[in-house]
C-alpha cells in the first residue's frame, strides 16, 4: 500500500537536509581548505598545457581519472575534492560527472569542443572565458601542486591514447571488467617457469 507523504512530513524532511547542508557548509569553512568540484578538474587540466587541447574524449576522461587518482589525493588534507565517481565501462574508467561537468561547460561557453564526437580527432580546449576561470582555480592551488599537475598533463599527453589505456588498464585492472577493449590492452608476461 502506497503511503501518502503529508505536507508537513515533506517539509521536516526537507528541513533537515537543509540543516545538514549548513552544517557541512560551516565545516567546509571553518576548514577553510579549497574546493574542487568536477567540472574544476578539467577546467585546471586543460589549463595546466594551456595552449596544447586534449586530443580525444578518451585522453580527457582517462587524464581526468589519473589527475584525482594519483595527483589531487596526496593534497586531500590541503583540498575538498568531489569525487567523479568512476566506474568500469566499455573504455576502463568512466564518470558520469565529469560527462555531465563537459556538457555544462561547453554550454556556458568555458570550453569548445571540435571534430567528430568520440574519436581521436575530437579535441578540448579552453575559451578565452574558461581560460580566465580556469586561472583563477589553478593559481589557487599550492604551487607544488600546479607544477606536478602541469608535469602529469605534459607526459599523459605525451603517453597518447594506446599508452594512457594500457597503463590505466595495467595498473587499475578493477576498472576494465566491463571494457569493450580490455583484450588489446592485457600485459604479457615473457620467460619464466610455467
Amino acid at each position: 500500500m502506497e503511503t501518502i507523504t503529508s505536507n508537513a512530513q515533506k517539509h521536516d524532511m526537507f528541513a533537515e537536509k537543509i540543516s545538514k547542508l549548513s552544517k557541512l557548509v560551516g565545516t567546509l569553512k571553518d576548514e577553510n581548505k579549497p574546493i574542487l568540484t568536477v567540472r574544476d578538474l578539467i577546467l585546471i587540466l586543460l589549463y595546466a598545457q594551456k595552449s596544447k587541447p586534449i586530443q580525444s574524449r578518451i585522453m580527457l576522461f582517462k587524464e581526468t581519472f589519473l589527475l584525482y587518482n594519483e595527483v589531487l589525493q596526496k593534497y586531500k588534507g590541503q583540498l575538498m575534492i568531489q569525487n567523479p565517481k568512476f566506474f568500469g565501462y566499455k573504455y576502463g574508467p568512466y564518470s558520469y560527472e565529469i560527462a555531465e561537468a563537459l556538457k555544462q561547460l561547453y554550454w556556458s561557453g568555458l570550453i569548445s569542443i571540435e571534430g567528430k564526437r568520440n574519436t581521436k580527432k575530437e579535441t578540448f580546449r579552453l575559451t578565452k572565458r574558461g581560460f580566465a576561470e580556469a586561472k583563477k582555480i589553478f593559481e589557487r592551488l599550492p604551487s607544488t601542486l600546479q607544477e606536478e599537475i602541469t608535469k602529469m598533463r605534459i607526459g599523459w599527453d605525451q603517453l597518447g591514447i594506446d599508452g594512457i589505456l594500457r597503463y590505466v588498464y595495467a595498473k587499475y585492472p578493477e576498472y576494465t571488467d566491463k571494457s569493450k577493449i580490455k583484450d588489446k590492452y592485457k600485459w604479457v608476461i615473457w620467460g619464466g617457469r610455467g
